[in-house]
């Protein structure tokens, strides 16, 4: 794909990968420097991608890759890919069922807002920059934190918990400031405001 890109005279490619490129589940905000071990098929795809970009850099076609985290928002519809903890919350609160938990809550993600990952990609496609770049909010939040913000949002609701799974004990969160220095770019959108505009097209959705 990439050589055809390039005989095609395609200028630039940005690859999304993926926080699942690092392969680690604890330890301190990952970093563009740390050594990838991706323990995962979907994070060893993602570093293959990785690797095939910098290889298409030989065919004279440029190329950036970005790692999101957690992304989220509208329109992360259920069967297209993974769905967040988000949407699978918000739509138990709106059926009127309790939302769940699973283990303590304490494990800790990187949620970013959709309209921030895709102002990155913009950002990436038009500056000259190589990457691996991460692309996330830079704050870990526990689930047990983003739940309470989701029921205050909703305005109401309860919490179950669950057994434990593979994601416990776990803290997942970027480091940002290459981003940042490299494509002048940032995260705006607030924790809080992303969940409001999550909530409200779940809910037009549910009454199309």
């Amino acid at each position: 794909l990439f050589a055809a890109a390039a005989r095609a005279g395609v200028r630039k490619v940005v690859f999304s990968s993926s926080l699942y490129a690092y392969g680690r589940l604890h330890g301190e905000p990952m970093d563009e420097a740390d050594l990838p071990a991706p323990a995962t098929l979907y994070g060893i795809t993602k570093l293959a991608g990785e690797r095939l970009v910098a290889h298409a850099r030989g065919l004279g076609l440029a190329g950036t890759v970005l790692r999101y985290f957690f992304v989220y928002g509208p329109e992360q519809y259920p069967g297209m890919g993974y769905k967040s903890v988000i949407v699978s919350n918000f739509e138990r609160l709106l059926a009127g069922a309790a939302a769940t938990v699973h283990g303590d809550g304490e494990q800790a993600l990187d949620y970013v807002y959709v309209d921030d990952v895709v102002d990155a990609t913009v950002r990436a496609m038009v500056t000259d920059v190589d990457g691996p770049l991460n692309i996330g909010s830079g704050q870990a939040t526990s689930i047990n934190e983003l739940t309470a913000r989701m029921i205050a949002v909703h305005g109401g609701g309860q919490v179950v918990h669950d057994a434990a799974d593979w994601t416990a004990g776990s803290r997942r969160v970027a480091r940002i400031e290459r981003a940042k220095r490299h494509l002048g770019w940032e995260p705006t959108t607030s924790l809080d405001e992303g969940l409001q505009r999550t909530l409200a097209w779940l809910k037009s959705r549910s009454r199309s």
